[in-house]
């Protein structure tokens, strides 16, 4: 049995022999790991997609088995109780980890979504919600597996694998439900694609979709995701690619970490906002031939990589200012807690204020070492 398999198997020994069952009745449920939602356009009907793994064998063996199914219903709750009909077997929802939306849903309003999550007796509320880039949400749960047998482990690895790359934002359901009640915040959640992979199609978790309260209003590609995880200071990792010169020369930086500090102050009645951001890198790729290990090498490529972070985050602050005039990186909530009476005054003309504010960033790199290597290979050596 596979270390994934034993583990799910274990799940199922903990749930179902902790208490009054035995192996008959084991046999007689599913336990339901990924949800897939979409909506008929024609019949305004909820589509409902689930990955079941279904646990049979015999004796001391336990086969795990993953199916799809797919049922309908004018709620979500109605959906549900029409899958179990489809089968003499009682689906558990206690472990689902992932739900995928479509757009469409999405766009509509998640907010029927949220509520049937937390009305839920089983369903947690440490789940994420991701929203599908595709045009439906089974689209992603149909695609083919690469490296495991059950789907939800290979989305769980693909997941954490991509939250250290920081193009991809790691928000629980209970925070989704949080911020979507709140009118000073707007939820920025994951999204999944799919993608060519040496000519077969797979998922991909990368990239953000933001919202204005339960409404999908845009999506973020990567590149915008990791410049709004910086500034939120959610970054766990990836890495900066700086230009050198005009002629595509690079330098590669690895992140190890990264702290940013938001600072919200009044001066002369206006309101100021400073992001100051401070990553903390090694030197992974030089194909510029430049030796950036000495002193003076690193202190050139701090000014022109501290450059670059900064007009990088200014450039997407002000796009977001213009196109939505959404507040999505919190700066509000920020002075409604530094200075509630304030807040008091601004808070129902946020968007425009906010739309109109000079934000200053500043960046502070501390480059460390620069792995195996000091001198950049095609550098001659004395």
């Amino acid at each position: 049995m596979s270390r994934n398999n034993l583990l799910l198997g274990l799940i199922i020994l903990t749930v179902f022999l902790s208490g009054c069952w035995d192996y008959r009745e084991i046999e007689d449920v599913f336990l339901v790991s990924t949800i897939a939602l979409d909506k008929d356009k024609n019949t305004k009907e909820y589509i409902l997609n689930v990955e079941v793994i279904d646990a049979g064998g015999g004796g001391a063996s336990i086969e795990l088995n993953p199916i799809v199914m797919e049922a309908r219903g004018i709620t979500i709750v109605e959906a549900v109780r029409n899958l179990i009909s489809l089968t003499t077997k009682t689906p558990y929802w206690s472990h689902v980890s992932i739900i995928i939306i479509s757009q469409d849903i999405a766009r509509e309003d998640i907010t029927p979504v949220l509520d049937w999550i937390a009305r839920s007796p089983e369903l947690q509320l440490k789940l994420r919600i991701f929203i599908s880039k595709e045009e439906t949400a089974k689209e992603i749960l149909n695609q083919d597996l690469k490296f495991t047998k059950i789907r939800i482990f290979e989305y769980e690895n693909m997941r954490r694998s991509f939250k250290y790359l920081s193009k991809l934002p790691d928000i629980k359901v209970n925070k989704v439900i949080n911020e979507v009640q709140r009118k000073e915040l707007y939820p920025v959640l994951p999204t999944v694609g799919i993608i060519d992979l040496h000519g077969q199609t797979a998922a991909q978790f990368i990239g953000s979709a933001y919202f204005d309260k339960g409404r999908l209003i845009g999506i973020l590609e990567p590149i915008d995701t990791m410049k709004y995880l910086f500034i939120v200071n959610q970054i766990e990792g990836g890495v900066l690619t700086i230009p050198t010169d005009e002629d595509d020369k690079r330098v590669t930086l690895d992140i190890n970490r990264n702290h940013t500090r938001i600072d919200i102050d009044l001066i002369d009645g206006e309101i100021q906002i400073s992001v100051d951001i401070k990553p903390v890198v090694n030197i992974s790729e030089v194909d510029d031939g430049i030796d950036y290990t000495s002193a003076e090498g690193r202190t050139i490529l701090k000014e022109i990589s501290d450059r670059y972070l900064e007009n990088e985050i200014k450039i997407f602050i002000e796009k977001m200012q213009k196109e939505s005039g959404l507040d999505i990186f919190a700066f509000g909530s920020k002075i409604m807690k530094k200075h509630p009476n304030i807040w008091k005054e601004v808070g129902d003309s946020w968007s425009e204020i906010f739309s109109d504010l000079d934000i200053k960033v500043t960046s502070d790199i501390r480059i460390k070492s620069s792995q195996h290597t000091t001198t950049p290979i095609g550098v001659e050596v004395e």
